[in-house]
């Protein structure tokens, strides 16, 4: 009976540790730029006034970042509304997630065109062949409120984009899995982009994916 008991608490012991998320810090500091609004000064580092907050799962992928202060707030930022990003895995997809400093998924907007989920389907090979665009077009933020303005609405919304796009992969295309910019992890030390993209040349992307098991973490 002893023997038995003894093997449930291992088997339970390790069924934790597999699922156990780690997390890790990066320095940033801001960019100025819709396309970078905030630039990786350091990677895994935990002082500074701006932060990367990174979560990664036990296969060494990132599954949320999040913009914050040193006290563990989220940036606001005159550049992006978004202050965390989640991820899941299936097979051969990543779904990126997007959500503003209220919790909330990011709503469409008219300017930017605004997506709050991208679906990004991998070849086997592993390059970006097709991008689900998803909108939220239920305008939520409170600053309407607080304004006493009325919220756009969905007709006048549905003018500046869809709710819906579906980007197929062509010679021209230019994919990346948006925010994997600003994970140390990203999908193992993978950065999955269309077959014929050239990596932007201000981001700084030097991942060694011998060490990304063994980088710091609390």
């Amino acid at each position: 009976m002893i023997n038995q008991l003894t093997f449930l608490v291992v088997i339970v012991l390790l069924c934790s540790c597999s699922s156990q998320e780690k997390i890790c810090k990066h320095l940033i500091e801001p960019n100025f730029s819709e396309y970078l609004p905030f630039r990786v000064y350091r990677w895994n580092n935990e002082e500074g006034k701006l932060l990367i907050k990174e979560t990664f799962d036990k296969n060494n992928r990132v599954v949320k970042l999040e913009f914050i202060d040193n006290e563990e707030n989220y940036i606001k930022s005159g550049f992006t509304p978004i202050a965390k990003i989640t991820y899941a895995y299936e097979k051969t997809k990543i779904i990126e997630t997007l959500f503003d400093h209220n919790g909330d998924i990011l709503n469409f907007d008219m300017h930017l065109n605004r997506y709050y989920k991208s679906i990004y389907h991998l070849s086997n090979n592993g390059f970006i062949n097709k991008i689900e665009r998803i909108s939220d077009f239920e305008i939520r933020d409170p600053i309407y409120l607080k304004n006493n303005i009325e919220p756009p609405t969905k007709t006048e919304l549905e003018k500046y984009g869809a709710e819906y796009v579906v980007l197929l992969s062509n010679k021209d295309s230019s994919f990346e899995v948006e925010y994997y910019k600003y994970s140390y992890s990203k999908m193992n030390g993978k950065y999955p982009i269309s077959k014929n993209y050239k990596i932007h040349p201000s981001l700084n992307l030097k991942i060694d994916s011998s060490i990304i098991s063994t980088h710091p973490y609390r």
